[in-house]
């Protein structure tokens, strides 16, 4: 006893005793909190039941504080813990580079995350359901290897999802349970036919923030395919400050980032699919039908691609209307029902190959009537 109090009330310090003490520091930060702030110039402050007393300032208190705040379930969404990865921003008005975890080593994860760390940016963890290929994206990038892909989470600053559409929902609720604190995170997705909700067990966990960075791109297998990402469009979906993080890494990886908030996702990706595959699936036809006419394999494919390359590299500097070519577009039916007549052994094909024409011929019309 000292004076009639308790051991431990002659060991508590004062509220203004603690004031006192943070007067003398030389940090001049506050830590915002749940609707709570803590300053230097404060010595103790509110949180329901709880008055948690700051001696001093430095980072590993605020660390404590935050345990201590996650055992009485208090939400804990402060700017400054450990670091400042909560605030996209430096203090000298530069943009950080986030440390970067991927989940799925795939085309696009690899692509992406070779491409990352060219524009330096840190890889700080690999995960995924393949654990060769975990291992060896993983030991090319520096990275960490996860045995399980939902433990990435807690490795680095900013998780992408580069897995199928239909993981991402099931692979969120699972990272829900090996997430250890959300303050500083952020998860976002690759896929353009997803929105942010297929993030959203864990957009409930505090100030863990969601988004999506849908990369407008093909990917190949091998170290090649992150050279696709340069010139690339990148759509993206986040609330600030994780939006200005992701615009600025799309243009980091030298591509052009565009705002995919309000868009119609169904219909966008439908529309990339239309680019990217099924003009693929038509050389496909193209090479089939050139080698049963009588070209040799290998005349037919490299004879095919080269036309559609061309075809693509016109699209560059001109509106559909003004690239299309062939019969259908100079109204040649003749050559046009020559061809439906070669190609009635394969009723499919013929329809398709009719449907095209008479689009064709609506673009071309189109083109005719703007004049």
């Amino acid at each position: 006893m000292a004076g009639g109090r308790s051991a431990s009330q002659a060991h508590r310090r004062s509220p203004e005793a603690c004031a006192r003490s943070l007067k003398s520091t030389s940090t001049r930060k506050s830590l915002r909190m749940d609707g709570c702030s803590i300053r230097p110039r404060i010595g103790s402050w509110d949180a329901g039941r709880s008055t948690i007393c700051i001696r001093t300032f430095p980072v590993r208190c605020l660390r404590a504080v935050e345990a201590r705040l996650r055992r009485q379930d208090i939400r804990l969404s402060a700017r400054y813990i450990g670091s400042d990865r909560l605030d996209p921003w430096d203090r000298d008005g530069t943009m950080q580079k986030p440390t970067i975890a991927i989940i799925g080593p795939g085309r696009a994860g690899s692509a992406l995350g070779r491409a990352l760390r060219k524009a330096g940016y840190t890889i700080a963890a690999v995960g995924g359901r393949n654990p060769d290929n975990v291992r060896n994206l993983a030991e090319e990038l520096g990275a960490k290897a996860c045995q399980t892909p939902a433990t990435t989470i807690d490795l680095a600053d900013l998780t992408i999802l580069a897995v199928p559409d239909d993981v991402i929902l099931p692979l969120a609720t699972e990272m829900v349970d090996s997430l250890c604190s959300a303050a500083g995170k952020a998860a976002v997705h690759l896929s353009g036919a997803q929105d942010r909700a297929a993030l959203r067990p864990l957009a409930r966990q505090g100030s863990l923030r969601t988004g999506v960075f849908h990369p407008l791109q093909t990917f190949r297998r091998g170290p090649e395919a992150a050279q696709n990402v340069a010139d690339s469009y990148f759509g993206i979906d986040a609330d600030p400050p994780l939006r200005d993080q992701l615009m600025q890494m799309a243009r980091d990886l030298h591509g052009h980032p565009f705002d995919l908030g309000g868009i119609d996702l169904a219909l966008y990706h439908a529309a990339a699919v239309f680019a990217a595959n099924y003009p693929t699936t038509l050389l496909a036809e193209a090479i089939t039908l050139a080698v049963e006419a009588g070209l040799p394999a290998e005349t037919a494919r490299q004879g095919m691609t080269t036309l559609l390359a061309g075809a693509v590299n016109n699209l560059r500097n001109l509106a559909p209307a003004d690239a299309i070519t062939g019969p259908a577009s100079r109204g040649d039916q003749g050559t046009i029902e020559r061809h439906l007549e070669a190609l009635k052994r394969d009723p499919e094909l013929q329809r398709l190959y009719r449907l095209l024409a008479d689009r064709t011929k609506l673009l071309s019309a189109n083109k005719e009537a703007a004049a």
